[in-house]
């Protein structure tokens, strides 16, 4: 059998040395019964930070990518560095100068970017020229933070053309235009900002929830697991990582859909991507799953709190990175923000009646419609092809 060339260089851990112990840093010399250094250790720190980064870029898979962000502090340090430089390659996209002002300004004012334009980030090889152009925020309804939003944006370019204002109007919009079926039930206005970036038009929507703490809760609208993922200005959020990670999307839609001849967009744009499915028992390793017990059943209420989501850093502001220096007598700190800690929500997927069929027990009463609840909101979406 022939050995490559690779194998006989680098030796595969424990390597027996000639003192029959394992792969450590020093062993003991049979001559001279001194510690000596062992040739055939490589440290992590040998390594070229170059060589591991190129590495990481290569991840395309998040949950992968949270992972080896769990091992040590400097693959965190690598992690957060590549989603950082996803992250401004899109923002860079729409005219922004400085994303890390981007980050810091959403940060400041509790506000969540999601939806489409990060798969980009996620899924570096995936491309869609109608998610590119469109970057959609969502916010709490607050005065003060709206008119800070709307003063970030029109500073870099971008001008207000349209508002919508009342569930009718946000109902039609989001339906419409936005092909986003059932959408809108905790939005009150939805706001447009456009701006033309050398010839192309970009376009940054902006929901503005119902609720006045938190505009949360529109993210789980959205007609499929995989546009639930956000940006808080520190982290990059997925909520359904297993199926986001392996590249699936649960249909959140009211269930049984009647039967129609006209296929959501959302659907035929990423259907050629990503697997796809109306009901998580179509998946096999799912067909046997206990209904509201399972972190991806849509029965089961989930909250933002309940780490069952995966959170990767996505800013070098991350509060874990900053470095820890000892208080000196009339040393003044520089002010830094502090964590966002997001209020406690609650939801339940819109598809949850596609799963009534595997309840743990036999006749269980249970809703199965959607529910969006808040500290002050509590929306129960009831439909009536529920």
């Amino acid at each position: 059998m022939q050995t490559s060339l690779a194998s006989q260089i680098i030796p595969s851990a424990p390597v027996a040395l000639s003192t029959g112990g394992p792969l450590l840093a020093v062993h003991d010399c049979n001559d001279c019964n001194q510690p000596h250094p062992n040739p055939n250790f490589l440290r992590f720190t040998d390594i070229p930070p170059e060589i591991i980064e190129r590495v990481i870029r290569n991840v395309a898979n998040p949950i992968d990518l949270h992972r080896l962000s769990r091992l040590c502090t400097k693959f965190k340090a690598l992690a957060m560095y590549v989603m950082y430089g996803r992250i401004s390659s899109v923002l860079q996209g729409f005219g922004f100068d400085s994303p890390s002002k981007f980050l810091i300004h959403i940060r400041r004012n509790g506000v969540y970017w999601a939806g489409p334009s990060l798969l980009h980030v996620l899924f570096p090889d995936f491309v869609c020229d109608m998610y590119d152009n469109k970057l959609e925020l969502h916010v709490a309804n607050n005065d003060r933070v709206l008119q800070s939003l709307s003063a970030f944006l029109q500073s870099s370019n971008f001008t207000m053309v349209n508002s919508y204002d009342g569930h009718c109007a946000v109902e039609a919009y989001a339906s419409g235009t936005l092909e986003y079926p059932y959408f809108g039930c905790t939005v009150k206005r939805i706001m447009r900002f456009t701006r033309l970036f050398y010839g192309i038009h970009k376009e940054i929507i902006v929901f503005v929830s119902k609720s006045e703490i938190t505009g949360f809760l529109s993210i789980t609208e959205y007609p499929m697991t995989l546009l639930m993922v956000y940006v808080d200005g520190i982290n990059i959020h997925v909520l359904y990582p297993y199926l986001t990670g392996n590249c699936r999307g649960l249909i959140n839609l009211p269930y049984p859909q009647p039967p129609s001849p006209i296929t959501p967009s959302f659907i035929l744009l990423l259907a050629p991507s990503f697997n796809l499915r109306a009901r998580l028992i179509e998946w096999p390793e799912y067909r046997f799953h206990l209904c509201n017990h399972n972190a991806y059943c849509p029965l089961c209420l989930r909250h933002q709190l309940d780490n069952r989501s995966v959170s990767i850093g996505c800013s070098f502001d991350h509060p874990e990175m900053r470095p820890y220096r000892r208080r000196l007598p009339g040393h003044i700190f520089p002010p830094f923000f502090a964590r966002q800690i997001p209020s406690v929500t609650i939801w339940r997927l819109r598809c949850c009646a596609s799963c009534l069929s595997n309840m743990p027990f036999p006749g269980q009463d249970i809703s199965h419609h959607g529910l969006y609840i808040a500290r002050d909101l509590y929306i129960s979406d009831v439909r009536p092809n529920c």
